[in-house]
């Protein structure tokens, strides 16, 4: 898939998503296992792409103050990728709604996250958005942070999620060949 997605797109951050041409945003939500996302950063590099990895840092499967997790976050970032926040809206009971509140605990967690792994933040992505009525948040940005599911994301990019073990929406190796 790698291969295929190579040959059809450049491999952008969401730094650049307003880059013209056939791009791709790569991501990775680490809902589980660090260890590997960096096994599969190790991968991207020798294929030579990247990609973001969003961290959870309320994940009940790793904790990044681990010192082997932070090794491998760190790895991942020197293997040339970059890290967003994956926000967890329910860890504090709130709903897209309460904006100010939503701001204030992104903006901690992302400022956590950038002292913590010494690297800049450029996009957040919602854990379980669905939940509290984040697929509806549709701001480009929250906090100068890129909103993965942002209502612009959604209509300048096709969508392709793995989410709980099966393809949504559509196969990601369709899309790929396509080089739409």
């Amino acid at each position: 898939l790698l291969l295929i997605a190579k040959k059809n797109y450049s491999f952008i951050s969401y730094r650049n998503y307003k880059q013209s041409g056939k791009v791709i945003l790569w991501r990775h939500d680490l809902d589980l296992s660090v260890h590997r996302a960096y096994q599969l950063s190790v991968i991207e590099k020798q294929v030579g792409v990247n990609a973001t990895y969003f961290l959870d840092i309320h994940s009940k499967y790793y904790n990044i103050f681990e010192k082997e997790v932070y090794d491998l976050v760190r790895g991942i970032l020197l293997n040339g990728h970059e890290v967003g926040l994956h926000f967890d809206p329910s860890f504090y009971s709130i709903t897209a709604e309460n904006v100010e509140l939503l701001q204030s605990y992104v903006n901690r967690e992302s400022r956590l996250l950038e002292s913590f792994f010494g690297t800049k933040i450029n996009a957040l992505s919602f854990h379980n958005p669905e939940i509290g009525g984040f697929t509806e948040f549709s701001a480009l940005h929250l906090n100068n942070l890129v909103n993965a599911y942002s209502s612009y994301l959604q209509h300048n990019y096709s969508y392709v999620s793995d989410s709980n073990g099966y393809w949504r929406f559509r196969r990601l190796y369709d899309v790929l060949e396509e080089g739409k």
